[in-house]
């Protein structure tokens, strides 16, 4: 695709993709986290907190692996 063939040839561009795909994981991770917490009490809220954190850290694993792990083109 374009995104790997020209944008990811270049590692800073691999970077900045990583770095706004943690920063949007973090962010939906904080809203999510909040609306629990404003509608979920006790054990059940630590229990969704905790799966929360352990989805978003596979989804941003996920995603890193994706952008890092793309093949570089050819020159």
């Amino acid at each position: 695709t374009w995104i790997e063939a020209h944008r990811w040839a270049d590692s800073l561009w691999r970077v900045v993709d990583s770095s706004m795909l943690v920063l949007v994981v973090f962010h939906s991770f904080v809203g999510v986290r909040t609306v629990l917490q404003d509608y979920v009490g006790g054990r059940p809220r630590t229990v969704l907190v905790a799966l929360l954190a352990v989805v978003g850290v596979v989804l941003a694993g996920m995603g890193l692996w994706a952008v890092m792990g793309a093949a570089a083109p050819m020159p």
